[in-house]
């Protein structure tokens, strides 16, 4: 999945007001949350207002998201093993996944 195309997916799903379903890691744990997003800031994070989840952080990253039961999203690079205390790595794993954009 091509993440620039990903992106504006998932902003033209913002601007349309739609809930989106997170499937995200936080501290090496498989999250899910479901909400509509705020804000989003591309490539970084998405604001529900209540909560801020990282694209990919420090101890947190997004895996995948829906919309309407259709993948607009994944991060193939990502799964409960993934080292996200490394500052250092982060930024490696982000220039890989996002390219010019991170």
């Amino acid at each position: 999945m091509e993440m620039k195309e990903a992106m504006e997916r998932i902003e033209e799903k913002v601007k349309e007001g739609r809930p989106l379903k997170i499937i995200y890691l936080e501290f090496g744990q498989v999250k899910h949350f479901t909400g509509r997003v705020k804000n989003i800031r591309p490539y970084r994070c998405l604001d529900f207002g209540d909560r801020v989840i990282a694209f990919l952080g420090v101890h947190q990253g997004i895996k995948t998201i829906f919309c309407d039961g259709q993948r607009i999203y994944e991060n193939p690079l990502l799964h409960p093993a993934s080292a996200l205390d490394n500052e250092i790595q982060i930024r490696r794993t982000r220039r890989i996944l996002f390219g010019e954009w991170a």
